[in-house]
């Protein structure tokens, strides 16, 4: 943990602005809103299930339940729509 911490201060400032600017592009705009709809299905079935935080232990539930009705290629768009939207929002 200390040594991302020591090669965060140690970047340049004009590195990071460009770091930090890239990461908050990392959903393509003409889907966003397809990225964001996902998202809150997903945030609707945590409020349902009582969960708080998003974690592994939350994910693969939701999926065992999705894929019950969806097929795998229908999970995997999920799947990846979740991640991104997830790490772009952290």
């Amino acid at each position: 943990m200390e040594e991302q911490h020591e090669s965060i201060t140690c970047t340049p400032p004009e590195l990071r602005e460009i770091a930090n600017s890239a990461t908050e592009n990392l959903l393509p705009q003409k889907s966003r809103l397809k990225y964001e709809k996902e998202f809150l299905k997903f945030d609707q079935w945590c409020k349902e299930n009582k969960a708080q935080h998003i974690s592994e232990n939350v994910l693969l539930p939701n999926f065992e339940t999705q894929s019950r009705l969806k097929k795998p290629s229908s999970l995997w768009l999920m799947y990846s729509m979740l991640r991104s939207y997830l790490k772009e929002v952290g």
